[in-house]
């Protein structure tokens, strides 16, 4: 992450990402997110079954844009409100 940002990361929350992910994918989840497994970039056919070999070895569905559309269609069961045109705060 440090070297991606040319060291403009944030240590202590770059550290909350990287300790809580898990704790994040089973929120998401929760929410209703779906996940695929990465089968062609993350992972290889060893001994007839698939090693994943990157840290993050799953994909929300549809990608980026596939999230969103997730998103989109779990605020109103999950309480979320969306505002658009506003800044974001810290």
């Amino acid at each position: 992450m440090f070297r991606v940002t040319e060291y403009r990361t944030d240590g202590e929350l770059c550290d909350r990402l990287v300790g809580r992910s898990r704790d994040a994918m089973r929120w998401l989840h929760k929410t209703g997110m779906k996940f695929d497994p990465i089968w062609g970039r993350q992972a290889y056919l060893i001994d007839g079954k698939f090693k994943f070999w990157a840290a993050s070895p799953s994909s929300p569905k549809g990608g980026g844009p596939g999230l969103i559309e997730q998103h989109l269609q779990a605020r109103p069961q999950n309480g979320i409100e969306i505002r658009y045109g506003v800044r974001g705060c810290r």
